[in-house]
């Protein structure tokens, strides 16, 4: 299976990651197997999987992020100053009354809790406050030139 990046590079799809689980029913259990026993073993062998996807999927997240110069590089800066590069570097939408919709942030729980301080901060600091408007100043532009550019179909 083949597919085509947004500057029209084709890929080919490769599924060379194998993810792999299992448990282990001992004979002294046996005796004691219900169903509820059982749902637990598969629930537990059912996150393990999952687990081990969302690890192969991140994993190829940041290669091709890092492929396509869509990395931001923090060192010697704030947080606050990775978020607002970040903000500038993606694409933002806008509802039909011109009201932002933010993108979603995926971080992992320990980055998480930082990154919400920093957002507040964004927003209670006056200077940065400043930035964040003239960032999403410059971004409904960009989308009210995307939206007029537009070819509808009939």
């Amino acid at each position: 299976m083949r597919y085509s990046d947004v500057d029209g590079t084709m890929h080919r799809m490769t599924y060379s990651h194998r993810v792999e689980s299992s448990f282990i029913i001992s004979r002294d259990e046996l005796p004691d197997l219900d169903d509820a026993h059982y749902a637990e073993k598969i629930g537990q062998l059912g996150n393990e999987l999952a687990e081990g996807k969302t690890k192969i999927f991140f994993k190829k997240l940041d290669e091709t992020l890092e492929s396509a110069g869509r990395v931001i590089d923090g060192a010697g800066k704030s947080l606050e100053e990775q978020f607002l590069e970040a903000l500038s570097s993606v694409e933002v939408e806008f509802d039909s009354e011109g009201r932002p919709q933010p993108p979603t942030i995926i971080a992992n729980p320990a980055m998480a809790d930082k990154l919400q301080k920093a957002a507040q901060r964004v927003q209670t600091d006056p200077a940065l406050r400043r930035r964040v408007e003239e960032i999403m100043t410059r971004k409904y532009l960009e989308w009210r030139d995307r939206e007029a550019d537009r070819k509808l179909v009939d």
